[in-house]
């Protein structure tokens, strides 16, 4: 596995490849392990509060943590899901789709600040 720190010059995608350096090649496998989670946990029903994001980034390092085995989370990773919390609660909307449209967002706008912080090249696909 890469060094993740060593791994600047690698291009950095929104949707598929940002924590590839951590082993996890298809964030879409985060989106959906976070959505059955959620689901499961109780928490299925989408609401647009920071106590409902919150669980969201809550399982989301969760699950980075047991697919990457990377303990503990990363300050960057931490920092881009406090930032992605925010900016996804001021685009998606109160009758917005969990598992199809709020945590593919969510994850968009986490690996938009995680590539960003690492100060790599953005790929937006």
């Amino acid at each position: 596995m890469t060094d993740p720190l060593q791994a600047d010059a690698v291009p950095c995608s929104t949707t598929i490849t940002a924590l590839a350096e951590y082993g996890l090649s298809d964030g879409n496998e985060l989106v959906r392990r976070t959505y059955d989670d959620l689901e499961e946990d109780g928490f299925g029903a989408f609401e647009p509060t920071a106590a409902y994001f919150d669980r969201v980034a809550a399982t989301f390092r969760a699950l980075f943590v047991e697919l990457t085995g990377t303990t503990p989370v990363p300050t960057v990773v931490d920092a881009a899901l406090d930032d992605a919390q925010y900016a996804t609660l001021q685009v998606v909307d109160t009758g917005s789709d969990l598992e199809t449209e709020v945590l593919p967002e969510f994850y968009k706008q986490f690996a938009g600040y995680y590539c960003t912080y690492r100060g790599r090249l953005l790929v937006v696909d």
